[in-house]
């Protein structure tokens, strides 16, 4: 299945997704379990980051890592188990999934967000794509 994971640009492009505790969590969020926050589609990993917090007017930057992880793989936490258990309140809005373990993206890419309001986007166009080789230096 192919997922993906949202950054800001002031965090430098990783090579690695690492597991790790976000810096913003939701109110009754776990903020204690290591792990790489994933969605089905960008517009999810959206709904499910507060990272519009960061931007500085109406158009955004985000990163934007897409990765394939098999359906059966036993690091991978489904929304429905976040949701169910209280991990993640708002799992069943935002279909956010966590990876456990580190994992390497396939691809790395920064689109241009706009027109946003509180769990609400639209994402405009591709802003910049970073070539395999160049990901991969980093």
């Amino acid at each position: 299945m192919i997922l993906y994971h949202i950054t800001s640009l002031e965090k430098p492009i990783q090579s690695i997704l690492i597991p790790k505790i976000p810096d913003e969590t939701e109110i009754g969020e776990n903020y204690t379990e290591k792990r790489i926050c994933l969605a089905p589609s960008i517009l999810e990993c959206l709904k499910s980051a507060e990272i519009v917090n960061k931007f500085d007017d109406e158009v955004g930057l985000v990163r934007v890592y897409k990765v394939k992880i098999n359906e059966d793989d036993p690091n991978l936490v489904g929304w429905n188990k976040l949701y169910e258990e209280g991990l993640v309140p708002d799992a069943a809005l935002t279909h956010e999934y966590w990876y456990k373990k580190p994992i390497m993206p396939i691809e790395c890419s920064v689109y241009r967000v706009s027109g946003w309001t509180k769990k609400e986007y639209i994402i405009c166009e591709l802003f910049k794509e970073v070539t395999l080789k160049e990901f991969k230096s980093h």
